[in-house]
């Protein structure tokens, strides 16, 4: 128990800052073992603080105080007392002095076990109520788990914050859908407390164990969630921004960061007509991204959760009402049910202003029209890019009449005013800019009006191009996930030229065709595919069928045949029929496929013409690890396009389960991962996906700075998309840059990434071409270039592309 107990204490610790536990953390010699020194019961002659500060917690129906306490790690100096006599003022005093390199739960702990733990039952919700304090401010780890054998846990594996202020914790949890007997041979319930990892002292109360309270919404405004300290994962509580007299949860996040705090909770919502309200209180208006609100049901860790997004805060107090109608949930993952919320989680994101901060409470349940829900902004759009002019466009969920302010900095400093009635669509043509600005924007209602968005950016084109016969389709730009015709409408004027949709299984070939149509129109292309049942199973009339009817259409990419056919191992010859079914219709158009596998042994590679492999690595992994799966791919010889990360894989899983929260990745982690996609062999570039980050509105700062880097990479697309030097191999002094030499137009360029987050200089040679002159094309500027070497320095995530003059 005790190496498994450590090992789920350092793995709780690790979750909590969205990393996966180290392999093997917490493993070691079981040399700290209950009853290796002597235990200590009954009164304590150390001194402990006033009778009045620690009286035991109020007990609700049902609430059961948990008696037979025992040391469970233990040695000669790290120390636990215990007293069980119904008149003391606590039950627990641990007492950390030596410290080792092991896991917290090593140190000092004690548990509760068997019978006093009988009355909890299989997926159920309980709350664990106690007092605590410490000599100094610490971390007090709980952990209910199986013991002895494997460790499992069993509902509650939490670290709690706590200092020399005695407060009343209130821990809510839910325990496993199985449960070990209480009693009697083999494993049984254990319930440990431990002292974590710093020197000094922690006294715990009594400590009572008692069901949930199941709350349900009946018409009447109902209150979700009391701050006590305990009772939400992360953040910290304070009544300084609290509303009406009561206590919040303050969160904080670096610049492009985000932090989740989650509350375990019961109750059931299922009686429509009700809006989610909360207050936000923040100072850093200008830095938050978004705001999410979550819910989840069910007994699965990472499905059957639902949840909404604003943005557009200003400082100070903001109310925010979320009607339950406009909550989404993705029924592929699991199916939400509003009847048995077991989980409320609230997540801030920042944006690459600078850290973020807002204190949350007052969050509760009331009908419709009891107050007035709050308007949003949402699509926001940047088209007709200019080096002085740019278009911006977006929706408001009510009518309105916007004013957009813009400029260089959050300052903004000029304004853009509507000037027709109140209307959902609105669009602002903004002229007299400078040239290679970066222009930070933000809509709001005129008058004061409640609707506005978060601060987003946009970026006008160099005064200079950087190359000759720029902003062409030469490269394939593509966006996965834009599932309807309203979301092609939208994205159509973007810097993107190519689009699919996730939609095509359901839709039908009318449907599907009139998506081409509206493609066509742009002069932009579509992936089309088929529903995956019909290609597993061998079902290809409607494949065939489909295939018939849109061959000849403008508006047509290629077909899709599968996504990660080895995500799920199907059968590679049934994808194999499927492809010499479509060739054999379609011999003019390619068929593609997604993958992440992509390799010379890859058992898929005879059933498509082009790959589009991806590589989704942020937050839990770095930018260069993309980089393998590229080189793989490129050493398959097979055509490939590489798909960049744009969207937060939380997404696709309830943001608190296993490896912890994500987030979107920022403009320099994107830019980085699209050039080293073309620096290592991709013939064209995709990024995933449209709808996880327009789905529900906020996201408009993310959205922006992807619409730039769209700009930039359509900019230079003929370049990106010609061949390269093949004989010019780059010597790079610094692993972390990555290089490749391309010829266009009679000139080479060196396009160079720094695939590292810190800042790094490196000398360049290429073999056999030598070198006397470069320009940077960001930059414009003469880069030296001594005894045939370029010598620079690149900050994090750097992109650099020099225009080579002749040796």
């Amino acid at each position: 128990m005790i190496p498994k107990y450590a090992a789920a204490l350092a793995l709780a610790s690790s979750m909590l800052c969205g990393a996966p536990a180290a392999p093997g953390a917490g493993i070691g010699p079981a040399a700290a073992h209950q009853g290796s020194a002597a235990v200590t019961t009954g009164p304590s002659s150390l001194p402990a603080p006033d009778d009045d500060r620690v009286s035991a917690p109020a007990r609700a129906p049902g609430a059961r105080a948990l008696t037979g306490w025992h040391p469970f790690v233990q040695d000669t100096v790290n120390r636990v007392a215990v007293d069980d006599s119904p008149a003391a003022p606590w039950r627990l005093h641990m007492v950390a002095r030596r410290l080792a390199d092991r896991p917290d739960g090593w140190h000092v702990s004690a548990a509760v076990v068997g019978e006093s733990l009988g009355p909890l039952r299989p997926a159920t919700e309980y709350v664990l109520r106690f007092r605590a304090w410490a000599s100094r401010q610490r971390a007090l780890t709980l952990d209910l788990a199986q013991h002895p054998g494997s460790y499992r846990n069993l509902g509650l594996l939490r670290t709690l914050p706590i200092d020399a202020t005695p407060r009343d914790y209130a821990v809510g949890f839910r325990t496993d859908d199985s449960l070990p007997a209480p009693s009697g041979a083999g494993p049984s319930i254990w319930l440990t407390v431990g002292a974590g990892g710093e020197r000094g002292e922690v006294w715990v109360g009594p400590v009572v164990l008692e069901p949930m309270a199941r709350r349900r919404f009946e018409g009447p405004p109902i209150t979700i969630g009391s701050f006590a300290p305990g009772e939400w994962s992360e953040g910290e509580i304070e009544d300084l921004h609290a509303r009406q007299g009561g206590t919040g949860l303050t969160l904080e996040a670096p610049a492009n960061g985000g932090r989740l705090a989650t509350c375990e909770i019961s109750l059931d919502l299922s009686a429509g007509g009700w809006d989610f309200s909360l207050s936000v209180y923040t100072d850093t208006p200008r830095c938050i991204g978004r705001v999410i609100v979550l819910a989840r049901s069910g007994s699965d860790q990472a499905s059957e959760f639902t949840y909404w997004s604003f943005s557009g805060l200003e400082a100070g107090w903001n109310r925010v009402l979320i009607p339950r109608e406009l909550f989404i949930s993705y029924s592929w993952i699991g199916l939400f049910s509003w009847a048995e919320v077991r989980t409320i989680g609230i997540k801030l994101e920042s944006n690459g202003n600078g850290p973020a901060r807002a204190t949350f409470s007052a969050l509760g349940v009331a009908p419709h029209d009891y107050e007035s829900p709050t308007p949003f902004v949402s699509h926001v759009m940047v088209d007709s890019v200019g080096a002085s002019a740019v278009s911006v466009r977006w929706e408001t969920s009510s009518p309105s009449r916007c004013e957009l302010d813009f400029g260089p900095s959050t300052a903004y400093g000029k304004r853009w005013i509507e000037t027709r009635g109140p209307a959902t669509d609105h669009a602002a043509m903004l002229s007299g800019l400078e040239p290679g600005r970066i222009y930070h924007c933000r809509v709001r209602g005129v008058a004061g009006a409640a609707v506005a968005s978060g601060d987003f950016t946009f970026a006008t084109d160099p005064e200079r191009p950087w190359i000759a016969g720029g902003d062409s389709t030469d490269l394939d730009l593509g966006l996965s996930a834009v599932n309807t015709i309203p979301d092609l409408e939208r994205v159509r004027r973007t810097p993107f030229n190519c689009f699919s949709s996730y939609h095509f299984c359901p839709d039908s070939d009318g449907q599907v065709a009139r998506y081409l149509d509206l493609a066509a129109a742009s002069r932009t292309w579509v992936s089309v595919g088929f529903c995956s049942e019909d290609v597993v199973h061998g079902n290809l009339g409607p494949v065939i069928r489909r295939v018939r009817r849109l061959a000849a259409h403008p508006g047509l990419l290629g077909w899709y045949l599968y996504d990660e056919p080895e995500r799920s191992a199907v059968d590679p010859a049934a994808l194999k029929a499927a492809f010499d079914a479509i060739r054999h219709e379609d011999p003019a158009h390619p068929v593609l496929m997604g993958s992440f596998k992509l390799s010379r042994t890859y058992p898929y590679r005879d059933a498509f013409d082009l790959a589009f492999v991806s590589c989704n690595p942020i937050p839990f992994a770095p930018v260069d690890s993309i980089v393998p799966t590229i080189e793989r791919a490129r050493a398959s010889g097979k055509r490939f396009e590489f798909v960049f990360q744009s969207y937060s894989t939380e997404l696709q899983r309830w943001p608190g389960s296993k490896p912890g929260p994500g987030r979107y990745p920022s403009r320099d982690e994107m830019r980085a991962m699209a050039y080293l996609g073309v620096v290592h062999g991709a013939s064209g570039l995709w990024t995933w996906a449209y709808s996880y980050i327009q789905d529900a509105p906020g996201s408009e700062w993310h959205w922006t700075e992807l619409l730039s880097l769209a700009r930039e990479l359509r900019l230079l697309g003929p370049l990106l998309a010609s061949p390269s030097v093949g004989d010019a191999r780059a010597n790079i002094s610094d692993s972390a840059v990555h290089a490749c030499l391309k010829a266009y137009r009679g000139m080479d360029y060196l396009i160079t990434v720094n695939a590292s987050p810190a800042r790094t200089a490196a000398q360049i040679r290429l073999e056999a071409r030598p070198l006397s002159t470069a320009r940077e094309l960001f930059s414009d500027r003469a880069t030296p270039v001594r005894g045939g070497e370029i010598a620079d320095e690149w900050s994090g995530y750097d992109v650099r592309i020099y225009e080579l003059g002749p040796g």
